[in-house]
C-alpha cells in the first residue's frame, strides 16, 4: 500500500519499503493508525483563563476586549437581513459563541445577552421559527443526499457557486461548522432547549450532512468532506473540476463543533466521530498545509521560505487564495492574508497547529506583509503599486497572533498591535478578547 508522508511516524518503519515514485510503501495485509483525540470542548483553557485572572493587567485588557467586542457585535443584524448568506452570518454567530465562552470564563454576564442573540439566530436558520427570507431556508435535497439554501428567490435563477457554491456542495463544512460550533455551545448551556424532539432533529440533520458515520444512513453520504486517506477534506462539491481545499483551519473548527455537541447533546457516537474528524484534520494540515522540520523536504524551494499552503489541490499545491482579494492585493501583504486563512477562526483547539515550530516558519512573511518595505526589494520597487502600505489590520492581526509564539519580543508586539484595535478593525468572525486570550495562553 502507498504511505502518504503524515503516515510513516504512525507505522513500524521495519514495514516500509522505497518506491520509485517518491512515496514510500507499506509490506503487510493491514496497518493501525492511532491518533490522541482532543477534547470535545470549545471551552477557553481553564489552566491559562486562571493565571490570566492573577495578571491584573491581562486581565484589564482580557475584560476591556470583551466590553469591545461585546458593543459591536451584530449577529441579530447579520443573521437576518436579507441577503445574509450562510457563511458570513455563520462567521458572526461563531464570533458571537466564542465570545459567549470567554464572558462565562472570565465571569462577566455579557454572555446574557449574547445568548439572546443566539437564541434568535439559531431558531431561524434551523427553522424552529419562522420569518427566514426564503433564499436562506435550509431544505433536504432528495437527489444528492443533504442540505442546502437557494441562495436565490422564488422566480430567480440558481447558480452553482452562489454562495461560494453552497447549493452546489462546496464549503458545507465550512458553513455549517461555524453554526455547528455555536450549536454546542448554546445546547450545553440551554438542554431542555436542545431536548425538544423537533429542534433536535434539526440540529442532527445538520451534524449528519457534515459527519455522518453511517453508510446505513438513508438520506446522508458518510462525513461528506472528508477523505479518510489523505487526512484531510476537499471543500469542492458536485461542482466539476479537481477536487481543492483552501481553508485547512475551518474545517477543523466543523469537526472540533461536531465533536462538542456530540458531548451537549450526550451523542457519544457523535463526539468520538467528531473528535476522530479533528485529530486527522490536525494532523493533515500540520503536515500540507503548514511548513515544519519534518515536511520541508516534500515542499518546493518558495514554499519552504514561506511556511504555508495556500491551496492544496487533487493535482498540485497553489501560493495563493481563491476568488477574494487581500488588502493591497499584492505581496508582499497579501502573505497575510494566505497565513490567515489557515488561522480563521481562532478558537480553542487552534492551539494544536498554531504552535512556536510554525511561528517560526511563517515570521519572516508576516513581517514582510506588516512592514513591506522591509521584504526583499521591499525598497525598490515601484511604490506607485503601494509597496509600503501595510496589509489591513483585518489579515495583519492573524498574523501577529501566530508570530506571538515565536518569542516573547513577539508576543509584547502582538499584544501591543491588538490592543491599539477595534472590533470593526478585524476580520469577520474574529473578536479582540479571542484574539488576546490566545496569545495570553503561552504566557
Amino acid at each position: 500500500m502507498v504511505v502518504l508522508p503524515h503516515h510513516e511516524e504512525q507505522l513500524n518503519s521495519s514495514n516500509l519499503i522505497p518506491t520509485p515514485w517518491g512515496f514510500k510503501g507499506y509490506v503487510g495485509d493491514k496497518w493501525i493508525l492511532r491518533e490522541d483525540l482532543p477534547k470535545a470542548s470549545i471551552e477557553p483553557d481553564q489552566d491559562a483563563v486562571e493565571r490570566i485572572k492573577n495578571e491584573p493587567e491581562n486581565l484589564t485588557n482580557v475584560l476591556a476586549a470583551i466590553e469591545k467586542d461585546a458593543m459591536f457585535e451584530t449577529l441579530v443584524e447579520d443573521c437576518t437581513r436579507g441577503g445574509a448568506q450562510s457563511y458570513w452570518a455563520g462567521k458572526s454567530i461563531g464570533m458571537v459563541t466564542r465570545l459567549a465562552t470567554i464572558s462565562r470564563a472570565f465571569g462577566t454576564d455579557h454572555y446574557k445577552k449574547l445568548d439572546e442573540s443566539l437564541r434568535t439566530c439559531l431558531d431561524l436558520w434551523l427553522g424552529i421559527v419562522e420569518g427566514l427570507p426564503i433564499e436562506n431556508v435550509i431544505r433536504y435535497d432528495e437527489v444528492w443526499g443533504g442540505l442546502f439554501m437557494r441562495g436565490a428567490g422564488l422566480n430567480e435563477e440558481i447558480y452553482p457557486w452562489t454562495n461560494f457554491g453552497f447549493v452546489s456542495y462546496a464549503d458545507h463544512h465550512f458553513h455549517f461548522g461555524y453554526w455547528i460550533y455555536a450549536i454546542a455551545y448554546y445546547a450545553k448551556h440551554n438542554t431542555e432547549w436542545a431536548k425538544v424532539t423537533e429542534n433536535k432533529a434539526r440540529i442532527t440533520s445538520l451534524a449528519r450532512d457534515v459527519g455522518n458515520p453511517s453508510k446505513n444512513d438513508p438520506y446522508f453520504p458518510t462525513v461528506r468532506h472528508k477523505d479518510w486517506f489523505f487526512g484531510s477534506s476537499w471543500a469542492t462539491g458536485i461542482g466539476g473540476g479537481a477536487r481543492q481545499e483552501e481553508s485547512a483551519s475551518e474545517a477543523i473548527n466543523c469537526y472540533h463543533a461536531l465533536g462538542a455537541l456530540g458531548k451537549s447533546l450526550n451523542d457519544t457516537v457523535m463526539e468520538d466521530v467528531g473528535r476522530l474528524m479533528t485529530a486527522t484534520e490536525l494532523r493533515a494540515t500540520r503536515y500540507y498545509w503548514t511548513v515544519r522540520e519534518n515536511n520541508r523536504h516534500i515542499f518546493p524551494q518558495p514554499l519552504q521560505t514561506y511556511g504555508v499552503l495556500g491551496q492544496l489541490q487533487e493535482d498540485g499545491i497553489f501560493y495563493y487564495t481563491l476568488n477574494w482579494e487581500c488588502e493591497p492585493d499584492q505581496f508582499p501583504q497579501r502573505h497575510a492574508c494566505i497565513v490567515g486563512i489557515q488561522i480563521i477562526p481562532i478558537v480553542s483547539i487552534s492551539h494544536w497547529y498554531m504552535d512556536q515550530e510554525w511561528a517560526n516558519n511563517v515570521y519572516n512573511v508576516c513581517s514582510w506583509a506588516i512592514d513591506p518595505v522591509s521584504a526583499p526589494g521591499g525598497d525598490i520597487i515601484d511604490q506607485t503599486w503601494d509597496t509600503a502600505t501595510p496589509v489591513t489590520t483585518r489579515w495583519g492581526a492573524f498574523c501577529h497572533t501566530i508570530m506571538s509564539k515565536k518569542d516573547t519580543k513577539s508576543q509584547a508586539d502582538a499584544i501591543a498591535y491588538t490592543l491599539a484595535l477595534d472590533t470593526s478593525d478585524l476580520e469577520p468572525g474574529t473578536g479582540l478578547a479571542s484574539n488576546l486570550l490566545f496569545i495570553y495562553e503561552s504566557t
